[in-house]
């Protein structure tokens, strides 16, 4: 009987976990426009590159596509004075505008919505000041 009852518990237990799973949202494009930028700012190019719509990467492979982008110059930004100016979702579309604190520099955000998840198609900076 007590076998019986502990088999039920657990079942119960993975059942719920598989639809708590199943249900999660995940990740909003706010937080991965968000996750995106402080990934640039940092240099992880391996987050970046699993954050980017295949469209972007054009079936490149990972190494390939994080050696090109290591060796090229990039802009280094505070990560911790990100702020979020607007967020627009249109369909499985969305754009995020978002401000590096407390300067005038801004990015803008491209994402589409694919298996689930929200992917970065275009990151463009700019810098408001001239």
């Amino acid at each position: 009987m007590t076998l019986a009852v502990v088999l039920v518990l657990v079942l119960g237990l993975a059942l719920g976990l598989v639809i708590a799973v199943a249900r999660d949202p995940g990740a909003t494009p706010t937080d991965v426009a968000i996750g995106y930028a402080v990934a640039r700012a940092n240099g992880d190019f391996d987050a970046l590159y699993r954050m980017t719509s295949d469209a972007v990467l054009h079936g490149q492979n990972r190494a390939v596509w994080i050696a090109e982008h290591e060796s090229a110059p990039r802009e280094v930004r505070d990560p911790a004075g990100i702020e979020v100016l607007s967020t627009e979702v249109v369909g499985d579309h969305a754009r995020v505008e978002l401000r590096w604190a407390p300067g005038t520099d801004r990015a803008s955000v491209d994402l589409v919505f694919r298996q689930r998840a929200w992917l970065v198609e275009l990151f463009a900076t700019s810098d408001f000041t001239s």
